[in-house]
């Protein structure tokens, strides 16, 4: 399954950043068009999400794809939006398709109840 990816603007938020920075960490390469989805919605798999991933180039083991995610869900829960999680990122320096891969994945396997929106 295929997926492309949308585009929209985001809002900068200072809570974001600290995502994008701790990010920054793990590596930064060029990403693809359109990523391969591995499982499925809520399947809260760490391998499908570290796959995706690696698609953009990130090399990511499953355990810290599985703590990127509930950093992700855990900043959604506190209200930080799908576009001020992306802007986050890019502020830590990731390009917007690898900013909106690791949210995207997070939210699609381990926080399904934000896929479809940007909340």
């Amino acid at each position: 399954m295929k997926r492309a990816l949308m585009r929209g603007a985001a809002i900068a938020v200072g809570g974001g950043f600290a995502i994008g920075a701790a990010a920054a960490v793990l590596g930064i390469s060029p990403a693809h068009a359109e990523t391969h989805v591995y499982g499925i919605e809520g399947d809260r798999s760490a391998v499908g999400y570290a796959m995706e991933l690696e698609q953009d180039g990130w090399v990511m083991t499953p355990a810290q794809a599985r703590q990127n995610a509930a950093n992700i869900c855990g900043q959604h829960a506190l209200g930080f939006t799908r576009s001020q999680l992306i802007r986050g990122f890019e502020q830590g320096g990731q390009s917007f398709d690898i900013a909106f891969d690791l949210v995207w994945g997070a939210e699609f396997h381990f926080c399904p109840a934000y896929v479809g929106t940007n909340t």
